[in-house]
């Protein structure tokens, strides 16, 4: 958005946040996770400055690059463990193809 920088949107799973809050945005394609802060939060258009879970929110956060966002990528506070991926090959019998499975662990 103009004048406001990169904003992210989606679900609060548990928890809440808070303008001003630090927090960790990831993963990234190397699996790690950039320390960033919420600048300012809207529900449905309208500045907050805390949401809780089960709301939809929107989130300015500082530098971070537009190019840097992708689809699956998760919020969380710098004092919680973020969430790891992990890749397993499979091979499905008789068919001889390989695919790519990524996998939350928790």
């Amino acid at each position: 958005m103009p004048y406001v920088g990169t904003v992210v949107n989606g679900l609060l799973n548990c928890g809440t946040i808070q303008k001003g809050d630090p927090v960790l945005f990831g993963p990234d394609s190397n699996g790690a996770y950039a320390p960033t802060v919420v600048k300012t939060m809207q529900r449905k258009r309208a500045d907050v400055t805390t949401a809780v879970a089960g709301q939809t929110v929107a989130l300015a956060l500082k530098h971070v690059p537009r190019a840097a966002v992708r689809k699956g990528m998760v919020v969380v506070h710098r004092t919680e463990i973020p969430p790891r991926g992990a890749q397993f090959s499979l091979t499905y019998a008789g068919s001889g193809n390989t695919n790519v499975l990524s996998v939350v662990q928790r």
